[in-house]
């Protein structure tokens, strides 16, 4: 379950890690994705366990995303 609030500019995921690890296997299988991104979601990949807690992404929301939103 992804959980996803905008506020204030900000930008939060709350993502179940079994989850995040189905979006990291999706987006490897793609053929857009760059060596370096693999290179990236392959670390995090086997960083994360099925058993962990919730991850969080927090983030700043760009002016023109956050115009077209609010």
């Amino acid at each position: 379950m992804k959980i996803i609030f905008l506020y204030n500019g900000y930008f939060v995921q709350n993502i179940q890690p079994e989850d995040l690890m189905e979006e990291i296997e999706k987006r490897l299988s793609e053929s857009s994705c760059t060596d370096k991104d693999r290179q990236v979601l392959r670390k995090t990949l086997s960083l994360l366990k099925q058993d962990d807690n919730n991850v969080v992404f927090i983030g700043k929301l760009k002016s023109e995303v956050q115009t077209m939103l609010f």
